[in-house]
């Protein structure tokens, strides 16, 4: 979980910059799916991190927790990307990610640094 999460913190940099030079169009817009997937990046790696440890979390535990540890709220930011504010949206979800990881690491001691 943390190597898919490092890999998708690195997709989810290289897309804020094409989000906001190409805004999106609303509803018409084919990468919105796209971008509410990378928005759930921070929860599913909370999910599956505490998964890999024999703990079963909830989506919803997963997301309160990344609430709780990262302030990063996960449903605030699908609704900033079904507004037509992607590049905002993947922009805090790259930070949360970061900010899971490093949160799950000390937790789970998983990489001693």
């Amino acid at each position: 979980n943390m190597s898919f999460g490092l890999i998708r913190q690195r997709q989810q940099l290289g897309m804020i910059a094409a989000a906001l030079v190409q805004p999106s169009q609303g509803g018409e817009d084919d990468r919105r799916n796209l971008h509410e997937y990378f928005v759930k990046i921070p929860a599913n790696i909370v999910k599956g991190t505490f998964g890999a440890t024999g703990i079963r979390m909830s989506k919803e535990s997963a997301q309160s927790w990344l609430l709780a540890q990262c302030d990063f709220d996960t449903a605030t930011q699908q609704k900033q990307v079904v507004a037509g504010y992607p590049g905002s949206a993947l922009a805090e979800a790259a930070v949360a990610t970061g900010a899971a990881l490093r949160a799950l690491n000390d937790k789970f001691k998983i990489v001693i640094i």
